[in-house]
């Protein structure tokens, strides 16, 4: 289902993990209801490309390439999100890791890694909203 209808005019969202899987598709979804989207991630490529679908669909979109695991990175992202674009209404918290073997073979370490991407950019967007 494809949404349409411009109920998020003149709203701001940042996807973290916006360059691929569901964080594209949250923010193709987002802009197409009338969100200015901030696609948040690690690696630029993607979020060029997620931008690139946001405007062709004639939406708006920033691509930001930052390291969400660092709590002052995710400060960063909602500072240049609020300096740039005047505000900010929503986190889609969606950034992550990913591991190719079963959860059982996990240490703690890798268990900590791979959960505190999303813990530690909510709680910081939280704290400098």
């Amino acid at each position: 289902m494809t949404a349409t209808g411009n109920d998020l005019e003149g709203s701001v969202a940042i996807v973290t993990g916006g360059g691929t899987g569901i964080g594209r598709a949250a923010a193709v979804c987002l802009a197409e209801r009338g969100a200015t989207v901030v696609a948040a991630g690690r690696r630029p490529e993607p979020l060029a490309e997620t931008v690139e679908e946001v405007q062709a669909g004639g939406g708006r979109a920033l691509a930001v390439a930052c390291d969400l695991s660092r709590p002052e990175t995710a400060a960063e992202l909602v500072e240049r999100t609020v300096s740039e674009l005047g505000r900010l209404d929503a986190l889609v918290n969606n950034a992550g890791t990913c591991r190719s073997h079963p959860l059982a073979d996990w240490g703690l370490e890798e268990f900590d890694e791979h959960t505190n991407v999303s813990t530690r950019t909510s709680t910081s967007a939280a704290r400098s909203s």
